[in-house]
């Protein structure tokens, strides 16, 4: 499987979460999405993008949704960081 390209929407976000970006990514035979990656900005810091979590029964426990590592993840967070700041 080739990655063809990857597309962002973003949605808006509250608080410390300005965003949530759902991602599609191309495939040369098909393509898959996922949503809800938040762009998280704190004090004045850089943004930054997180993956998608679940809530567990335990206040303030998170479990998460996917896991992307090496080449992909570095495309992932570039692209969705690149969209959130082409919305000014």
């Amino acid at each position: 499987m080739k990655v063809a390209g990857i597309e962002v929407v973003l949605r808006p976000g509250f608080g410390a979460v300005r965003a949530y970006a759902d991602v599609t990514i191309n495939f040369d035979d098909g393509q898959l999405t996922v949503f809800g990656f938040p762009v998280i900005q704190k004090d004045g810091r850089s943004p930054w993008v997180g993956f998608p979590q679940k809530p567990g029964s335990k206040a303030g426990k998170y479990f998460p949704l996917m896991e992307a590592k090496g080449e992909i993840r570095r495309q992932l967070t570039e692209q969705i960081l690149r969209a959130y700041q082409d919305q000014g």
